[in-house]
């Protein structure tokens, strides 16, 4: 995480737009200020500066990979807001581009389908989610080898798609192979794993395997707090699910102390954008 000195030498780097630089100059000084405050968990911030960026990209460079990256960049501020419509269609404006750079089945269009797929699920549309997760997963199986780890992103999502639909045997499987590829590749401590625990928990909660989910809750919990504090939005979800957990097992006061900790995280957040 970029801290209170690289976001004040972005701040002044903003302020030279005005001292002469190029437009296309000026659009890239604002991008990478608006990655600063996504890496900060500050995405109502962030996501004025990608659109102004955007805003003054040059007409007759809006074709190029700097360009998608940027569209790439406000569609997951948008989804960090919850904006999931908005996500939807400057992911969809992304993939665009790089398809006409790449063409349509090249190893640069995964990530984008990957969150076109999750934009499009978290608003709702699972027939599109599936079909961008299912393509996503065809191209990587194409030209990956077959313990890579972008195979546990798939696997990851066509986990999440069948917990959606209720088909919750299927969903296991799925975080299993996800936690499987997860283990080779990452450290123990390494947020990815962490949010996958917290999704095989969540499945384990709907089978009724309440000891084994509890257990999954705490170590992911331990994990994403290690990696972004404890007040950061990234944990409210899981902060939520273990708490409601703990309440049917009738342990109230643990569901309580999780409670206040989800609590300070959206206020934090409230104040943060100004609400």
């Amino acid at each position: 995480m970029i801290g209170v000195v690289g976001l004040w030498q972005g701040a002044r780097a903003a302020d030279a737009c005005n001292t002469g630089m190029s437009v296309q100059e000026c659009a890239r000084v604002l991008s990478k200020l608006g990655s600063i405050y996504y890496s900060q968990a500050r995405y109502r911030e962030a996501e004025p500066l990608f659109k102004r960026a955007i805003g003054l990209w040059p007409a007759d460079d809006q074709g190029s990979a700097e360009f998608a990256i940027l569209q790439h960049n406000l569609a997951a501020a948008y989804r960090a807001e919850g904006q999931d419509r908005k996500a939807v269609e400057a992911y969809e404006r992304a993939l665009r581009i790089r398809e006409s750079l790449y063409g349509s089945n090249a190893n640069e269009l995964s990530p984008l389908l990957d969150g076109l797929g999750e934009a499009a699920l978290a608003e709702g549309d699972r027939k599109l989610a599936g079909r961008m997760f299912h393509r996503a997963e065809s191209i990587d199986q194409q030209n990956l080898a077959p313990d890579d780890l972008r195979l546990a992103y798939d696997a990851y999502n066509a986990g999440a798609l069948a917990f959606a639909r209720k088909q919750y045997p299927s969903a296991e499987a799925h975080f299993q192979r996800c936690l499987a590829i997860f283990e080779r590749h990452l450290e123990a401590s390494d947020p990815e794993l962490g949010t996958a625990l917290a999704s095989l928990a969540a499945v384990y909660r709907r089978e009724g395997q309440l000891e084994d989910s509890a257990r999954l809750y705490e170590k992911a919990i331990e994990i994403l707090r290690q990696n972004f504090g404890p007040e950061n939005p990234r944990l409210l979800s899981t902060l939520q699910d273990f708490s409601a957990l703990l309440r049917a097992r009738e342990e109230f006061a643990e569901a309580e102390m999780l409670d206040t900790q989800a609590m300070k995280i959206r206020v934090t957040q409230a104040l943060r954008n100004g609400r």
